[in-house]
């Protein structure tokens, strides 16, 4: 419109100068310049535009959340908006976008940052975790325990075969054994000692078991461990009279339903093997452990932060930390 206005005024005028002209005899030919260099100055405005900064205003083009000028880069525009975090790209954020630029920072994390913020409560992968682990733990809520009481009486005990992998090994093992034939099998402990240490721990009285737990975050994952310990009969000792530490690699499933078939037992039973087999006492406890309760910890800690290479967690942890450690700490 503006265009059509312009070209009718210079047609008028040039019409005018051609009048006026004539008495001159050179009307038409000023008349027809004139025409020419409005018609220039049309077409170079059509084309090029003004060059004069905020002369016209751009149209506005929306982002999702704020709208950003068509021409300036969205990154500019990201102060603007008051309800999302700075990292994120307006223009294209979404739940997925936002998700993987988090889990791109925390793998980019420097190596001193402390281990406890990998524990990402925002990630749905996490939450999605702890829901199957909570889920998974009221729909056992209601498993009943496994009567393992010992019923045969006071009588001398032995032990036949034994894994030769555990030849010399010091420390609790859990086993799957028949130790009372009306109860059948359950997963009973052994305390190796290859030394003569088990006879001063046989002689222990009163012999009480109690365990600690804990769950010890690092570079390669979490590393669940238990802690099983006699008391001292000097009740002004600081530390336990024997003490015998184990850990769980939760990746296993073998591994962690034997704890937990032992969780579900309404007593437990001690063995005190010394060298060549030799049973040097037997002792039975009731399950008042907390192991379940210790081990739905785990397990949710492990979701979290998962296990991802256990040998080389169970080395830094050992390399780190002593058995007074963890009784200290837990």
């Amino acid at each position: 419109m503006k265009v059509a206005k312009t070209i009718i005024a210079a047609i008028a005028l040039s019409i005018i100068w051609g009048g006026f002209g004539g008495i001159l005899g050179l009307g038409w030919l000023v008349g027809l310049t004139v025409v020419a260099i409005v018609v220039a100055s049309i077409i170079s405005e059509a084309l090029f535009g003004s060059k004069e900064s905020g002369s016209e205003t751009v149209e506005a083009r929306p982002t999702g959340r704020i709208n950003v000028p068509a021409n300036e880069p969205v990154a500019r525009k990201t102060s603007e908006a008051t309800t999302a975090p700075p990292h994120l790209h307006l223009s294209e954020s979404s739940n997925a976008t936002a998700q993987q630029q988090k889990q791109q920072r925390q793998k980019e994390a420097s190596p001193d940052e402390s281990p406890s913020a990998n524990f990402d409560f925002g990630n749905p992968v996490v939450m999605a975790e702890m829901q199957r682990l909570a889920t998974a733990m009221l729909a056992k809520g209601g498993t009943p325990m496994k009567n393992t009481k010992y019923t045969m009486g006071r009588r001398h005990a032995s032990v036949g075969s034994f894994p030769s992998e555990l030849h010399g090994h010091n420390g609790i093992v859990p086993m799957l054994t028949l130790i009372d034939p009306s109860v059948g099998q359950e997963v009973a402990l052994y305390w190796l000692d290859q030394t003569s240490f088990v006879t001063e721990l046989a002689a222990v009285r009163p012999f009480q078991l109690f365990m600690k737990s804990g769950c010890c975050p690092g570079e390669f994952g979490s590393l669940p461990w238990l802690l099983f310990y006699v008391p001292n009969p000097d009740d002004t000792a600081s530390q336990p009279f024997a003490a015998s530490d184990c850990y769980i690699n939760v990746p296993s499933p073998d591994q962690l339903r034997l704890w937990r078939d032992l969780s579900k037992q309404t007593h437990w039973h001690l063995t005190l093997l010394g060298a060549n087999n030799v049973v040097h006492d037997f002792f039975e406890f009731e399950n008042h452990f907390g192991l379940d309760q210790a081990l739905d910890t785990i397990e949710l800690m492990c979701g979290m932060m998962p296990t991802k290479d256990f040998m080389r967690a169970k080395k830094d942890f050992l390399d780190t930390y002593t058995v007074e450690d963890m009784y200290e700490m837990a």
